[in-house]
């Protein structure tokens, strides 16, 4: 099922290429709940790699491992050594 849209033609072809909307409420949902699955995974994902930065950062300084001077300079003012 397609709506028309004259590209699709070439690939379609006989009985694949059916004009109608009869599908499209269907079609737009699936499309839909997939882009806000992929958002909210991207968001978990996001979360989840800031805080093993985080980790990977505070870890070491709490240990006393990782000096002042060792930690990126866009993160410097967000973290605090003991060192």
């Amino acid at each position: 099922m397609t709506d028309g849209w004259p590209l699709y033609e070439p690939r379609l072809k006989g009985k694949l290429h059916v004009i109608s909307k009869r599908y499209t409420q269907r079609i737009e949902r699936h499309n839909l709940n997939l882009r806000q699955h992929l958002a909210r995974l991207g968001l978990i994902l996001t979360a989840i790699s800031g805080q093993l930065l985080y980790l990977k950062l505070t870890m070491p300084a709490a240990a006393g491992i990782l000096s002042e001077s060792d930690i990126p300079a866009h993160y410097a003012g967000d973290f605090h050594c003991n060192a």
